[in-house]
Formats: structure tokens, sequence, C-alpha cells
């Protein structure tokens, strides 16, 4: 893994005339990962994007289940909500925060956030 810190050490190594092959024979990197760091337009690592949508075969079947579990807990009064273990006897988990699965709840179906 390369730190910021690399980032600047290399560049400024192969800004110095140093071959790609032999800092990557010192600093114990691949030639690929360092062409990719002496490339980079800003000097620094690129952010970590997902490839494509979180996939969940298995909860996929329930997913419907659990966010109508929720969104009937919601309009439901304080007092007459499920709290987290009755939701753990029906094998629900709570929504951990937005943008988990998908970018407004379970499934990034409904506004639960």
């Amino acid at each position: 893994m390369l730190t910021v810190y690399d980032y600047l050490q290399l560049r400024t190594a192969h800004a110095q005339s140093e071959s790609i092959r032999s800092l990557a024979k010192r600093l114990h990197h691949a030639q690929k990962a360092l062409r990719k760091v002496i490339r980079s337009a800003t000097g620094e690592p690129e952010p970590y994007t997902r490839d494509g949508p979180v996939i969940c075969p298995k909860l996929r079947a329930f997913i419907f289940f659990i966010e109508q579990v929720l969104r009937d807990d919601q309009t439901e009064p304080m007092k007459h909500r499920q709290t987290a273990s009755e939701h753990a006897e029906l094998g629900i988990t709570p929504p951990l925060h937005a943008g988990v699965f998908g970018g407004s709840g379970f499934g990034g179906v409904g506004g639960l956030a």
C-alpha cells in the first residue's frame, strides 16, 4: 500500500532521473504501481470507488420484508416500536446509515435513512 509520503518520495526520485526499475527494486513495489504513481496528475493516491452496486444475493429475498417492518416502526408511536432484541428475534438488523445498501436504506428503496 502506497501512502502520500511514498507518492512524494517516488515522484521526487523519478524527477531526479532515477529509473522506475531501480525505484521498484529499492522500495519493494511493482513497476506497474510506480508508473501509476508517476502518471497521477494530482500527485495523491486515487480515492477508493466501488466498481458496481452492492449485491446481496442471500438477503435479496428478504429486503422487502425488512424494509416494511422498519417502515412500520417509524410510523408507530415510540412506546409501540420494536426494540433491537425484537428485531433480532425476527432476524432483522437495523439499518446502519444511509448509503450502506445503495443510498437510501436497504436495497436503495424507500426513504429509510
